[in-house]
Protein backbone atom coordinates (compact mmCIF):
# COMPACT_ATOMS: atom_id res chain seq x y z
CA UNK A 1 0.00 0.00 0.00
CA UNK A 2 1.19 3.38 -0.97
CA UNK A 3 1.71 6.42 1.04
CA UNK A 4 -1.20 8.16 -0.98
CA UNK A 5 -3.08 4.80 -1.12
CA UNK A 6 -3.34 5.01 2.48
CA UNK A 7 -4.81 8.48 3.14
CA UNK A 8 -7.21 7.96 0.77
CA UNK A 9 -8.59 5.17 2.37
CA UNK A 10 -8.35 7.15 5.57
CA UNK A 11 -10.33 10.05 4.18
CA UNK A 12 -12.78 7.70 2.43
CA UNK A 13 -13.54 5.90 6.18
CA UNK A 14 -14.08 9.68 7.42
CA UNK A 15 -16.35 10.64 4.82
CA UNK A 16 -18.08 7.38 5.55
CA UNK A 17 -18.37 8.24 9.52
CA UNK A 18 -18.92 11.80 8.41
CA UNK A 19 -21.87 10.49 6.42
CA UNK A 20 -23.38 8.40 9.84
CA UNK A 21 -24.26 11.75 11.97
CA UNK A 22 -27.07 14.32 9.76
CA UNK A 23 -25.83 17.41 11.42
CA UNK A 24 -27.87 19.20 9.47
CA UNK A 25 -30.94 20.62 11.04
CA UNK A 26 -31.75 18.49 13.59
CA UNK A 27 -34.67 19.63 16.65
CA UNK A 28 -33.11 21.41 18.96
CA UNK A 29 -33.74 18.25 21.67
CA UNK A 30 -31.70 16.26 19.45
CA UNK A 31 -28.98 18.40 18.40
CA UNK A 32 -26.79 18.38 21.36
CA UNK A 33 -26.27 14.67 21.48
CA UNK A 34 -25.99 14.15 18.38
CA UNK A 35 -23.45 16.72 17.80
CA UNK A 36 -21.47 15.12 21.07
CA UNK A 37 -21.45 12.12 19.45
CA UNK A 38 -20.19 12.96 16.36
CA UNK A 39 -17.45 14.64 18.02
CA UNK A 40 -16.67 12.27 20.13
CA UNK A 41 -16.18 9.17 17.88
CA UNK A 42 -13.51 11.31 15.28
CA UNK A 43 -11.27 12.26 17.74
CA UNK A 44 -10.95 8.53 19.39
CA UNK A 45 -10.71 7.84 15.43
CA UNK A 46 -7.87 9.82 15.02
CA UNK A 47 -6.35 8.90 18.20
CA UNK A 48 -6.30 5.21 16.89
CA UNK A 49 -5.66 6.55 13.24
CA UNK A 50 -2.57 8.00 14.62
CA UNK A 51 -1.42 5.75 17.33
CA UNK A 52 -1.55 8.75 19.47
CA UNK A 53 2.09 9.86 17.78
CA UNK A 54 3.61 13.15 18.00
CA UNK A 55 0.91 15.76 17.75
CA UNK A 56 -1.70 13.43 16.85
CA UNK A 57 -3.72 15.92 18.19
CA UNK A 58 -3.31 18.49 15.52
CA UNK A 59 -4.63 15.48 13.14
CA UNK A 60 -7.67 14.96 15.29
CA UNK A 61 -8.34 19.31 15.32
CA UNK A 62 -8.55 18.79 11.27
CA UNK A 63 -11.00 16.05 11.31
CA UNK A 64 -12.51 17.67 13.82
CA UNK A 65 -13.37 20.71 11.86
CA UNK A 66 -14.04 18.94 8.46
CA UNK A 67 -16.94 17.62 10.26
CA UNK A 68 -17.88 20.64 11.44
CA UNK A 69 -17.92 21.98 8.36
CA UNK A 70 -19.85 19.03 6.98
CA UNK A 71 -22.26 20.11 9.29
CA UNK A 72 -22.26 23.56 7.11
CA UNK A 73 -20.49 25.53 9.87
CA UNK A 74 -18.03 27.92 8.21
CA UNK A 75 -14.48 26.89 8.39
CA UNK A 76 -13.12 30.10 10.21
CA UNK A 77 -15.31 29.41 12.51
CA UNK A 78 -15.42 25.90 12.78
CA UNK A 79 -11.46 26.22 13.18
CA UNK A 80 -12.17 28.68 15.86
CA UNK A 81 -14.27 26.39 17.91
CA UNK A 82 -12.34 23.29 17.77
CA UNK A 83 -9.36 25.45 19.31
CA UNK A 84 -11.32 26.70 21.87
CA UNK A 85 -13.15 23.08 22.60
CA UNK A 86 -9.32 21.48 22.71
CA UNK A 87 -7.44 24.05 23.44
CA UNK A 88 -4.49 22.31 25.40
CA UNK A 89 -6.10 19.34 26.31
CA UNK A 90 -4.19 16.59 24.61
CA UNK A 91 -0.78 15.82 24.32
CA UNK A 92 1.51 14.24 22.29
CA UNK A 93 2.14 10.71 22.47
CA UNK A 94 -0.50 10.16 25.24
CA UNK A 95 -4.01 8.65 24.76
CA UNK A 96 -6.53 11.15 26.78
CA UNK A 97 -8.64 9.65 29.23
CA UNK A 98 -12.41 8.68 27.82
CA UNK A 99 -13.17 11.51 30.22
CA UNK A 100 -10.98 14.18 28.36
CA UNK A 101 -12.63 12.76 24.61
CA UNK A 102 -16.33 13.50 26.32
CA UNK A 103 -15.26 16.44 27.83
CA UNK A 104 -13.88 18.21 24.40
CA UNK A 105 -16.66 16.58 22.69
CA UNK A 106 -19.55 18.65 24.73
CA UNK A 107 -17.81 21.73 24.86
CA UNK A 108 -17.62 21.43 20.86
CA UNK A 109 -21.48 20.25 21.17
CA UNK A 110 -22.50 23.73 22.99
CA UNK A 111 -20.54 25.92 21.32
CA UNK A 112 -22.39 24.87 18.34
CA UNK A 113 -25.99 25.62 19.97
CA UNK A 114 -27.30 28.88 19.23
CA UNK A 115 -26.95 31.70 21.70
CA UNK A 116 -30.52 32.98 23.04
CA UNK A 117 -30.86 36.51 23.90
Amino acid sequence: MTRETGWREWLDDLAERFDRYTLGDLPPEDRQDTWEGATAHPVTHAMDRTTAGDAWYEHCRQVLTWLLTRGDVAPSRAEELVAEAVGGRFESRMKPEQTAVRHVAERLAASLEPTTA
